[in-house]
């Protein structure tokens, strides 16, 4: 079954080049998070009408919409897929001539975009949805799933758990941060081996 999502809000984190796009499921309460730049989160926040302050600038998808209008292209709606690595995908789904047409693999942010300027629904799975909803922890504070988050959100995360010595929880961010780790990138394989715990509190084994 597929639900209806509408662009609730957005948030900020540590990172400074990410924010968080919130996104509702109609008629429910469950949020869905979809990583993206903060310039691209400010962009959505304005095509969206939700910052009245803030100016829509025109975009590639208004130059695709005035293109797509000349050929009878209509896009029907945005369907969010999965989530690797802190990235979310979408699929693009527009009609022309009676038939639908796919484009798969779209970055979420993408899609959204050309969601809030053709005036299309955004879609996800109720499976999906379930899996990666945020949930509340406490009064005002939230979790989502470790592949959601961007990987300066993991380091800092992994960084406050060894300062709250969780270290089963730890371990999981470890795991994944070497997971998603770029073996041609020396300077995040620094910032990593800085964090790791080295005292003899580390609850998994290395097999390296």
């Amino acid at each position: 079954m597929l639900l209806q999502l509408e662009i609730n809000g957005i948030a900020h984190s540590n990172d400074e080049q990410n924010s968080l796009v919130l996104l509702k499921e109609k008629n429910g309460q469950r949020m869905f998070p979809v990583m993206t730049s903060r310039r691209r989160a400010m962009l959505l926040l304005a095509r969206a009408g939700l910052h009245a302050t803030l100016p829509a600038p025109p975009s590639v998808a208004d130059i695709c919409k005035q293109m797509m209008s000349h050929f009878d292209v209509n896009i029907r709606y945005v369907r969010l897929t999965t989530i690797h690595d802190g990235k979310c995908f979408c699929s693009v789904v527009g009609e022309h001539g009676g038939e639908d047409h796919v484009v798969n693999y779209c970055q979420a942010s993408d899609g959204l975009i050309i969601a809030v300027t053709f005036n299309c629904p955004i879609v996800i799975d109720d499976a999906l949805m379930d899996l990666q909803y945020m949930r509340s922890v406490g009064d005002s504070g939230f979790s989502m799933n470790i592949n959601t988050l961007s990987r300066n959100m993991l380091s800092d995360a992994l960084q406050h758990a060894i300062d709250i010595e969780d270290y089963e929880t730890a371990s999981a961010l470890r795991d994944e941060l070497r997971r998603r780790e770029n073996d041609d990138d020396p300077k995040f394989r620094a910032t990593l081996s800085s964090l790791l715990p080295t005292d003899g509190n580390d609850t998994t084994s290395d097999s390296q």
